[in-house]
């Protein structure tokens, strides 16, 4: 039998292994007894860019959640041009917190070094604009945080709005954080951007986010990784809006998959030693090729053999539908078919256009500039 003909069932049963492994590791990630963190002086960034709709929750859940007293909060105003410096005005009425309004617009990494250079606390958070925190997001990342070779931690995201691309992505999301979780048994490859937390001394040992990379995130979590220092996922979530519309969708997978091959081609030596990396590249774009193949092209495999392939992949996408919307299990059921009828072949194919852009970029941003 050709390898093309046993493609359509190797494939599942190399998924189904792969997901029980990562699944197991993530739920044994969950269970280890962390010591009680405690409230220590907790500083936090929150880079802005035109964010004066959302700005107000993400400061109140903060003030919430910690101790008022143990925060240091520095907002760096992105020259935005929106009313963010108008809300923010009113919320320093209420709360204590400097504002670092800038006159030129740098983008994310340009706001992250500057907010951290202004604290002085010996833990950091970095929060989007656009993210609320609760008491036990802050409790799971510092207790992270307190072993001694853990340099940074962040929360996974839990899609917040509605509508089909969030619904898809939601359980895309799942997929990572149960990857992410299994890689706390070592370190993990990235970080989760829009709620990450580190300790001073990986920070200055890190240096400065790098504007020039499309996912500051991941290049900082694997700059850690290199110089010593242990990356983890917290299990606990931060709610974050995706993009409903599609042209939206597509520039941001667009972005991403291009961030991911700059980072491949960046850091090529630490991606090879890391068998969650390797193995679930493999599984990915295995999984990848057999879908295009079977559901664009089913007169290469016979109809009946397609429909093995789709229904095989219907239930092992499951679990992370499960996990994509915790409380309402199997009321995400249904969202597996359209998972894997419409959404991950067209998820492949936009990230295999990608991935050439971002051989492109990683060029032309080499020696400098401003990745976005």
């Amino acid at each position: 039998m050709s390898a093309i003909r046993i493609l359509p069932y190797a494939i599942p049963a190399l998924t189904a292994v792969f997901l029980a492994a990562i699944i197991l590791l993530a739920r044994l990630d969950r269970r280890k007894n962390r010591a009680a963190p405690g409230s220590p002086l907790l500083s936090v960034v929150i880079p802005a860019f035109n964010h004066g709709g959302t700005l107000p929750e993400a400061i109140e859940s903060l003030f919430r959640s910690y101790d008022p007293d143990k925060l240091e909060l520095v907002v760096v105003d992105d020259a935005s041009t929106d009313a963010t410096a108008e809300v923010l005005a009113r919320l320093r009425k209420r709360y204590r917190f400097e504002v670092l309004a800038k006159t030129r617009n740098e983008g994310k990494a340009g706001a992250l070094n500057d907010g951290c250079a202004k604290t002085r606390g010996e833990l950091v958070l970095v929060l989007d604009a656009d993210t609320s925190v609760t008491r036990p997001i802050l409790e799971d990342l510092l207790g992270r945080l307190r072993h001694p070779r853990v340099g940074a931690a962040s929360s996974r995201y839990l899609v917040a709005n509605r509508g089909f691309l969030p619904r898809m992505t939601g359980i895309t999301y799942a997929m990572l954080a149960f990857t992410q979780a299994a890689q706390n048994s070592r370190s993990c490859l990235s970080l989760w951007g829009g709620c990450m937390m580190f300790k001073r001394a990986a920070l200055e040992a890190m240096g400065e986010f790098r504007s020039r990379m499309l996912l500051e995130d991941m290049d900082a979590a694997l700059r850690l990784g290199e110089g010593g220092w242990k990356v983890e996922q917290a299990w606990t979530a931060v709610g974050t809006r995706v993009p409903a519309r599609l042209a939206d969708w597509i520039r941001q997978q667009v972005r991403w998959a291009a961030g991911l091959m700059q980072i491949l081609l960046t850091y090529p030596r630490s991606e090879a030693r890391n068998p969650f990396f390797v193995i679930g590249a493999f599984v990915y774009w295995s999984v990848s090729a057999g879908a295009v193949l079977a559901l664009l092209l089913p007169g290469i495999y016979g109809f009946p053999v397609a429909a093995f392939l789709a229904g095989a992949f219907m239930l092992l996408s499951l679990p992370l539908a499960f996990a994509s919307a915790p409380g309402k299990k199997w009321g995400s059921a249904p969202l597996v078919i359209p998972y894997t009828l419409v959404f991950f072949p067209l998820q492949a194919t936009v990230v295999g256009i990608a991935f050439v852009i971002g051989i492109f970029r990683f060029f032309s941003l080499r020696r400098g500039g401003r990745a976005w």
